[in-house]
């Protein structure tokens, strides 16, 4: 982008005149430093503010932005504006930026930029430079240049220059270098060559062979809660948070932190992070977190090895851990009915854990870990009962003084957080008519209340319990039960705005085509296809009555209406008196449950500061309501909202709730600054 000389002049001017032009900068838009200060604009160039969205106005050279505020340039148009020390923001025609930001130890806010739509490329200068992204903050090398690119699908960021390192909000970090690129999805961040388009969401092709290799390819594209997997045989999975069990496709796969396993006789499921492996036979697990254990297993038989670095496997009444010493170490667990769990190591140094403390064990020894909590970390009804009719003391805490998010007990829910732990406040009222309830989280006190059970719960997967009181003790009927999963998250993701397109070939191989809200587009080719006077392309779900598909081409766009979710084959066929095919290939619809539902950009991650109301606004996918404490709020075009909520004199934080018939129910957290 080359910007006019007179421009550029008057961009100077206004940036040294500010301070001895007060009277006239709410004119000259030179109010007080923000977040970015437009410097420079070429053609029609408009802002909106947090307060007033999609209210476009010209944008001022000198202009300040902040929290919420956006920016776009007209066709034909660019702009330049400064961030940071000394970075600089370069954005090309035809592009919407949002701002947002991150509050550092110390105070200091790190500026964000959001590309809804079109490009923009930040250069660090001579000194490094900050920068809030949808991963985390990224640390710009003096001399760093990054093109961001959005189309409302995802986000990408690409060094062209220089290198940058991201620390990501579970702790991690990674770095890019020139040529490099990560790209936010749906669901998931993949880290690639910097070369293609990322914007789209692309097929993602795996060969119909070397389930291994494909294992691998998928482990590439892992977010940080993933782990990659290869599935064979009868496999059911249940999202953290969902009621519903779904069919878990042979073949490669990834799952998220806190989904459900049950692996039916005869199958396995192939978990993998790095170098380290658990293969899981018949039973009921759950998968783990990143810094977690890589597996818990409810009950079952497993195999787990790993060749670097510790792998920790949750069981009943402890947990297992292979060290990752030299030549590897392995172990086979068995899980039995009565909560014991068998360990026999295969080969290098494992440490069992229990509540008698902990032991070393190696290759060729054996030990059995006792029975302690139910599968859900919560107290059994038996157990309950067991200690009520014990006439043992029973010691019950209070809970926390306040809450952060208020539930009416029995919700399945998440909570996205940008700073967990989260006080969650359990309603008990309705389930007790009046009397004291008693309130278990798994890895929390019991809380004893007759109103409001406020526990703080840290990040993953909590189910929970609420008995009565009689007489002084528990009621051994369960009133509630449910699950809450609390996520470390700002809800600052991009949501998809329009349906996700693919190309795919028939060339034999096994697409996987996810979505979030809108089923995928999908472009259908024959490569090297015969010549004919025409083709048929056949659709085949696994279950339904087959399509057929007229064309004059070797290629059809099929439609998002024609998709079903499932397993489907697809093929060309000749309309030639002799016929002939092309390779049948499958295409899996998956509907992607761990994917954004919403992106809250106000409150940002920071807070709120004082006063009697907040805004609150962000955009929801498709088929959501949206509600605050019981508020429902109105939904306008791209299902954007925008309201002023009103405050309590005590409330210390904002939860957004958005309710989705396939999403299930989900939180997302803003505080109160101090």
């Amino acid at each position: 982008m080359r910007l006019r000389p007179a421009l550029i002049a008057l961009a100077v001017l206004c940036a040294s005149s500010c301070e001895r032009l007060e009277a006239v900068a709410p004119v000259l838009g030179c109010g007080p430093a923000g977040l970015a200060e437009l410097r420079a604009v070429d053609g029609q160039v408009s802002r909106d503010f947090a307060a007033q969205l999609e209210q476009w106005k010209a944008a001022p050279v000198g202009a300040s932005f902040d929290e919420g505020d956006g920016l776009r340039t007209g066709s034909g148009a660019g702009a330049e504006l400064r961030v940071g020390g000394g970075g600089k923001v370069v954005v090309e025609s035809d592009t919407t930026i949002r701002f947002f930001s991150s509050v550092r130890e110390g105070g200091d806010k790190t500026a964000g930029i959001d590309v809804e739509a079109g490009q923009a490329v930040v250069e660090a200068g001579d000194a490094e430079l900050s920068l809030q992204t949808q991963l985390g903050t990224a640390v710009l090398r003096a001399g760093t240049r990054v093109r961001l690119q959005g189309d409302g699908r995802g986000q990408r960021y690409a060094v062209e220059l220089g290198g940058a390192t991201i620390q990501h909000s579970d702790g991690s970090t990674q770095t890019l270098e020139k040529g490099q690129s990560v790209s936010v999805g749906i669901g998931q961040a993949v880290l690639d060559d910097g070369t293609p388009d990322a914007g789209a969401a692309a097929a993602k092709p795996a060969a119909a062979t070397g389930a291994e290799g494909e294992a691998q390819q998928a482990a590439a594209e892992l977010g940080p809660d993933q782990v990659a997997a290869s599935v064979q045989g009868k496999v059911r999975r249940r999202a953290s948070g969902e009621d519903d069990w779904s069919s878990v496709l042979a073949g490669p796969t990834r799952f998220d932190a806190g989904d459900e396993l049950k692996v039916g006789k005869g199958a396995q499921a192939q978990l993998r992070r790095g170098k380290q492996r658990a293969t899981l036979r018949e039973g009921h697990y759950r998968v783990g977190g990143a810094d977690d254990a890589l597996v818990e297993a409810l009950d079952g038989t497993l195999q787990v090895t790993t060749d670097d670095g510790d792998l920790k496997v949750q069981v009943p009444g402890g947990a297992i851990i292979a060290r990752g010493v030299d030549g590897g170490s392995g172990a086979k667990l068995v899980v039995g009915d009565d909560g014991s769990t068998r360990v026999e190591v295969t080969r290098g140094s494992v440490e069992a854990q229990d509540g008698s403390g902990s032991q070393s064990l190696g290759a060729g020894d054996r030990a059995t870990l006792g029975a302690s909590a139910d599968s859900e970390g919560e107290a059994s009804e038996a157990e309950v009962a067991a200690k009520a009719e014990s006439g043992e003391p029973q010691h019950y805490g209070e809970g926390m003084a306040y809450s952060e998010v208020r539930v009416p007990v029995g919700e399945t829910f998440r909570v996205y957080d940008p700073k967990p732990p989260t006080v969650v406040g359990f309603k008990t009222t309705a389930v007790c008519a009046g009397r004291p309830a008693l309130v278990r989280v798994s890895g929390s006190e019991p809380v004893l209340t007759s109103r409001w059970a406020n526990v703080s719960i840290t990040p993953g997967r909590h189910g929970y319990t609420v008995h009565c009181m009689e007489n002084g003790r528990p009621a051994k009927k369960v009133v509630a039960r449910g699950a809450v999963r609390v996520v470390r998250n700002s809800g600052l993701s991009t949501l998809p705005q329009t349906a996700p397109r693919n190309q795919v070939e028939t060339d034999g191989r096994r697409y996987t085509l996810m979505y979030q809200n809108l089923k995928p587009i999908v472009d259908v080719r024959w490569k090297g296809a015969p010549k004919a006077s025409g083709y048929v392309l056949h659709l085949v779900p696994a279950s339904g009555a087959a399509r057929k598909f007229k064309t004059k081409a070797p290629r059809f766009t099929v439609k998002s209406s024609m998709l079903r979710d499932g397993s489907s084959k697809i093929f060309f066929e000749t309309s030639d008196k002799v016929r002939k095919r092309s390779k049948q290939t499958t295409i899996d619809v998956v509907f992607d449950n761990a994917a954004p539902t919403a992106s809250l950009k106000l409150p940002p991650p920071s807070g709120f500061g004082g006063g009697g109301k907040v805004k609150v606004a962000g955009v929801a996918v498709a088929g959501s309501q949206v509600s605050v404490e019981g508020k429902v709020l109105k939904l306008g075009a791209g299902h954007r909202f925008s309201q002023d909520i009103p405050l309590r004199a005590d409330q210390r934080a904002i939860a957004v709730r958005f309710q989705h018939a396939r999403h299930g129910i989900r939180y997302y957290l803003r505080r109160k600054r101090p």
